[in-house]
């Protein structure tokens, strides 16, 4: 562990990170308004981006990984600089502490000087009396890989392709035709392509026919079930917290803002606003999730803003420049809110009704000796000049200029198309964990903004652009990670979609108690309805606000359902399932090989693969059984298992 010393000094040390080469370009200027105390008072909007060292090619030779082989440079070093409130600046380098995201990249000594370990990109948090930054290392791969050709299409692409150039990275070649479809299907409405479909498609001669595929996509009810799940794992819509009856209005509210492509500044501002009947609105079922004020503040950022400021609330935030003011401050703007029955609670089962009171509510006081202050993250509200101050939270947080919320937003979807995000998690956006790709991020977040913060066109970018397109193959040690996005990521299924998937494939229906037997599992309102299938696949239980409620990571546990459940096996010889009605057709056993691979797979099989199940399926006795055990074996397969 790096030691810590303490300097004296005069006044209120602010600290700013920057690169040794560049400090005399760009002088940090004396942060104002600090109080003179031993531990400095935190002004979240004084913080300075972060800086970005780069190693050349001809930095390193030999193999990179190999501790005599690493190498350190002249100036590849981080200098810290003290600026105290009496104008002074002192050089804290010494009394600073590094810390280095990943090791396996790079690796930061006491005094600040860099040694890379194995190409790739990774942070190095430093910190220095209560004062946060990071500073981005890159370590390009050795050698400029042979280019594909790879047509820039979209700004998307242009940004992508030039961290290329910089790295020594080349893409994967395009996905082919029905590879796109079956990812953009998965991706855009969770669902997959019927077989027809993928016929059709792979049989059109129009140039301009994935964009068209991705215009339709947007449209189809299986959109509004795919990204109503996505915003109600997130606002954790469940039975547990709003009763049934709540429970549905807040369901119902969602799909709807959903089914009209609301623009998501307006959603932002609709739950932050809301009062009313929780029946009658369902957005102020947010109120009911989160009652205390400080859960709420914790919610609002990191829901919306991608700041989680949960451990502010008791000391300040050890990674970040948020203290227990700002956190205090945010939950504030929730104090003068009141919840009370109406008159209609008999009648309706205790509907009650939430609306703003000019004076905190003694049940809503917050646990600190200053009432006074209603700030977020710097900006400062006067509850006195308005009716409801959340008004003016709601307005600054959908500001066009507000430096977080688009970029939430973005980098949430991105996240999910992309498989990962920007920035890692997604809804940890702060300075010391500075996105992969900062421009790339920028000129997402304000094309966001410009579309009027339009879901739809937002995914239209990410879809069209060729960086999404490619092919999911990479070569050993090529941006394995996926950080650079030279090729796309195997992810696995999400429980929904992947239940949904199998029943889809198998032409069976779901029996979820309490609801019609065609109701598909991505269009369930909560986590409530029991299904072991969801369960065992990391279905969100929705008691947290956070991407990590629900699991994609695959374990055994879940392959061994796929392999031995008497679930799976019943899908695959359900009398009235697909494997029952090809076997009864006149279908040769290769046609029924082709349709099977395009029911689970979304393409045509090789000739080699056809082949070769051929002849499995003919060594079988009964020939149905061979059947049925080859539909088993393509649903246990990864291809089918995960989007790629």
């Amino acid at each position: 562990m790096h030691s810590f010393t303490r300097i004296a000094g005069e006044g209120c040390p602010r600290v700013r990170l920057l690169k040794a080469s560049s400090f005399e370009r760009q002088r940090p200027r004396c942060l104002t308004g600090a109080a003179v105390e031993s531990r400095p008072t935190v002004n979240p909007t004084s913080v300075d981006c972060q800086r970005r060292e780069e190693f050349g090619f001809d930095t390193f030779r030999g193999t990179l990984g190999s501790r005599s082989r690493r190498r350190r440079l002249d100036g590849r070093k981080i200098v810290v600089r003290a600026v105290w409130s009496d104008g002074k600046v002192t050089d804290a380098t010494p009394w600073a502490l590094y810390e280095v995201r990943d090791e396996q990249i790079a690796e930061v000594n006491e005094s600040g000087h860099i040694e890379a370990v194995r190409s790739g990109r990774t942070a190095i948090t430093v910190t220095f009396m209560g004062q946060v930054n990071a500073v981005t290392v890159t370590v390009p791969f050795q050698t400029q890989a042979v280019a594909e050709k790879f047509e820039t299409r979209t700004f998307i692409d242009r940004l992508v392709a030039a961290e290329w150039k910089k790295v020594g990275l080349s893409p994967t070649a395009q996905a082919d035709a029905a590879t796109f479809l079956r990812r953009a299907l998965i991706d855009i409405t969770g669902s997959m392509p019927t077989t027809e479909a993928i016929r059709s498609f792979l049989k059109s001669t129009d140039t301009n026919t994935r964009d068209k595929a991705i215009d339709s996509l947007l449209e189809r009810p299986e959109y509004v079930d795919c990204w109503s799940t996505k915003w109600v794992d997130l606002l954790r819509v469940h039975r547990r917290y709003l009763g049934d009856k709540g429970m549905w209005s807040f369901w119902g509210w969602v799909r709807n803002a959903v089914r009209e492509n609301r623009p998501i500044d307006q959603m932002a501002q609709q739950l932050i606003t809301s009062k009313g009947s929780l029946f009658a609105n369902g957005a102020t079922a947010f109120y009911y999730v989160d009652k205390r004020p400080e859960e709420l503040a914790e919610t609002t950022s990191q829901v919306l803003l991608g700041i989680r400021l949960q451990c502010a609330r008791c000391h300040h935030h050890p990674y970040e420049v948020w203290s227990q003011e700002d956190y205090y401050g945010l939950a504030n703007f929730f104090t003068r809110i009141q919840i009370k029955d109406n008159g209609d609670g008999a009648r309706y089962g205790g509907t009650k009704l939430l609306r703003p009171v000019p004076n905190i509510p003694k049940e809503r006081r917050l646990r600190i000796r200053s009432q006074a202050l209603v700030r977020a993250f710097g900006h400062d509200a006067d509850p006195t000049t308005s009716n409801d101050v959340r008004v003016e939270l709601a307005q600054w947080i959908t500001k066009s200029d507000n430096p977080w919320f688009a970029r939430n937003v973005v980098n949430r979807y991105w996240a999910h198309f992309m498989g990962r995000g920007l920035v890692e998690p997604v809804d940890d956006l702060r300075a010391t964990n500075p996105a992969s790709h900062p421009e790339l991020l920028t000129a997402l977040a304000d094309d966001f903004v410009k579309s009027g913060y339009d879901v739809k066109h937002l995914i239209r970018q990410i879809c069209r652009s060729n960086t999404y397109q490619l092919d999911a193959e990479v070569a050993p040690k090529h941006d394995v990670d996926g950080m650079f996005y030279t090729h796309h990521k195997f992810r696995r299924l999400p429980a929904a979609v992947l239940l949904d998937a199998v029943n889809q494939a198998c032409e069976t229906k779901e029996e979820f108690d309490g609801r019609p037997t065609d109701t598909r599992a991505q269009s369930l309102p909560d986590p409530q309805i029991p299904s072991y299938f969801l369960t065992t696949f990391g279905r969100s239980v929705r008691n947290s606000p956070c991407e990590c409620a629900s699991s994609n990571a695959p374990d055994l546990t879940q392959a061994l359902h796929l392999i031995n459940s008497e679930e799976i096996q019943s899908k695959v010889a359900a009398k009235k399932g697909r494997v029952t009605r090809l076997t009864s057709s006149k279908l040769s056993t290769e046609e029924i090989i082709e349709e099977l691979y395009l029911a689970t797979f979304g393409r045509l099989p090789s000739k080699a693969e056809s082949r070769t199940a051929s002849q499995l399926i003919t060594e079988s006795e009964p020939w149905q059984l061979g059947i049925e055990d080859f539909m088993w074996s393509l649903l246990n397969s990864t291809s089918f298992v995960f989007n790629h």
